[in-house]
């Protein structure tokens, strides 16, 4: 039901029942100030009653939430990713979490546990493909960790083995959530999508939301988005050491660096050393004894930059 149509109804009522209440005499001329008072109680009342409708249709055609201590999950539905090129359908799994809660991206900092994603069970699944939102740094006593507060939702692109065929996503989620201590969490979710364009686009805002957050590949198509300028690896003696100088064109406010290394590798996280002039920024990364600096020859780092105003990705070989 449209805000138009809410209107249209309400405003027919209340007219009705001033043209019942209202002497003739006063019809002539009304008071300016009254006849502005019904728009204002319609547009209050559309708003209010589309509200409820909207979050009506979300619980109905969602799955329900899965509690477990301090978070919430579930599985959405979106619509038909049509810039894939394919059947290509979009999902998402939304995590929320109390207050002062948190939980970890794929790289998780110092401490914590990253989300896995198990799709095994799904039927008529080619592939499921979980997209990251660029996280946040957390700093505590305890060291940095990387993730999310209050809310994620991580889009998945589905594509079926059947494009005709509904497909049942079975998801096994495991995740951790974390405070002044840390929690396991998991749960078990389940969510048909429907083929083509058969699927509610009423979750479509907020998974378009995080999907933007997804940092991108950086490239000169992609010139508003912060990008690598040098990177070098200093490995002598006895403090090994990373220097990545970044760019980012709309502006430095929330800039950080987020490093990721091979297999095991472990990299400690960046550090924001000098601010230069027009959007610059120096990262170093201190390997100190926590990485054998030799055995990051020749390998490939993820680099993912993220800003208030963008995020992007590359990837550095270390030379």
């Amino acid at each position: 039901m449209t805000t138009k149509v809410v209107n249209n109804w309400l405003y027919t009522q209340i007219q009705g029942r001033e043209n019942r209440n209202v002497p003739k005499a006063d019809k002539k001329r009304p008071d300016n100030a009254m006849k502005k008072l019904p728009t204002m109680v319609l547009n209050i009342f559309a708003l209010v009653l589309c509200s409820a409708i909207a979050t009506a249709v979300q619980a109905e055609i969602a799955q329900p939430w899965v509690k477990t201590s301090y978070a919430k999950s579930r599985l959405i539905p979106g619509s038909a990713a049509t810039d894939a090129g394919d059947k290509t359908i979009r999902a998402g799994v939304q995590i929320q979490l109390d207050d002062g809660w948190k939980t970890y991206w794929r790289n998780p900092g110092d401490s914590g546990l990253p989300a896995s994603f198990d799709f095994a069970a799904s039927k008529n699944l080619k592939e499921a493909k979980v997209l990251w939102p660029a996280p946040h740094r957390f700093t505590d006593p305890y060291g940095t960790s990387i993730g999310y507060e209050k809310e994620v939702v991580f889009p998945v692109l589905v594509k079926p083995e059947r494009g005709d065929a509904p497909v049942d996503l079975d998801l096994k989620l495991d995740y951790a959530v974390c405070k002044d201590i840390c929690v396991p969490a998991e749960a078990h979710l389940k969510l048909k999508l429907e083929p083509g364009a058969g699927n509610s686009r009423i979750f479509d805002p907020i998974i378009s939301q995080f999907m933007d957050k997804v940092p991108v590949v950086a490239s000169p198509q992609n010139a508003e988005q912060p990008s690598i300028r040098e990177a070098k690896a200093e490995l002598g003696g006895a403090a090994p050491l990373i220097v990545v100088d970044a760019h980012f064109p709309e502006g430095i406010e929330g800039a950080d660096l987020f490093v990721e290394g091979p297999g095991t590798i472990y990299i400690p996280p960046p550090q924001r050393k000098d601010v230069g002039k027009n959007g610059s920024v120096r990262f170093t990364i201190d390997l100190g004894e926590a990485t054998d600096g030799s055995a990051l020859k020749g390998k490939t780092l993820n680099m993912t930059l993220v800003s208030d105003h963008g995020q992007s990705q590359a990837s550095w070989t270390v030379d």
